[in-house]
């Protein structure tokens, strides 16, 4: 019952799409009399873009189980079906399924709710966001240890940070300890290599 996400930021990312689709009047902001396909720009950019990207994941990544990825499965190529690209604006609002499309939005939204609920969400993306700060400060106090220190040259110091610096979540604690021990014998260790 307790499952875990290993990036519930992107779930985030996903309700945050599907609500700007649902928000009329932020809707209102896609149209423009000049711009050619402002409307599919903003729809595909703003909502259907991140879904994409964000929902092409296994059960565990952004999504909670197959009934949600089903979900999304559906909606997505009921969109792609559906919608042509860079049509003009009123395309969108007047076409026969737009209505199904935002009622579609607002049900996987429910969904994703009761699951959130069901699988404590809110306090699973707090401690995200809590590790993030945590890494965060670790990350700034081993940059101010490296401008402390002489024995490496400006170049090998920009490489430890950006190593630190672009380190995935499940990486960052391994750099991290690397770097520091660097530091502390003021040597350069080569970074280990992971065996495949």
């Amino acid at each position: 019952m307790n499952k875990k996400l290993s990036c519930p930021y992107k779930r985030q990312s996903i309700q945050i799409s599907l609500k700007s689709l649902l928000d009329e009047d932020f809707r209102k902001t896609w149209f423009s009399t000049t711009a050619k396909h402002r409307f599919w720009d903003s729809l595909y950019m703003k909502v259907f873009e991140g879904l994409y990207e964000d929902t092409d994941e296994e059960v565990g990544i952004s999504l909670y189980n197959k009934e949600e990825v089903k979900e999304f499965e559906k909606y997505l190529e009921f969109f792609n079906d559906t919608f042509e690209a860079d049509m003009p604006d009123s395309y969108y609002i007047n076409h026969p399924e737009w209505s199904r499309l935002l009622k579609w939005a607002r049900e996987i939204l429910d969904m994703m709710e009761v699951n959130n609920k069901k699988y404590n969400y809110e306090e699973e993306i707090k401690a995200w966001y809590d590790n993030g700060t945590l890494r965060d400060e670790k990350r700034i106090a081993i940059y101010e240890e490296l401008d402390k220190i002489d024995s490496f040259s400006e170049e090998e110091k920009e490489g430890m940070r950006r190593r630190l610096r672009c380190s995935i979540i499940e990486e960052f604690d391994d750099i991290s300890s690397e770097i520091l021990e660097n530091i502390k014998t003021g040597q350069k260790i080569e970074p280990k290599v992971k065996k495949q």
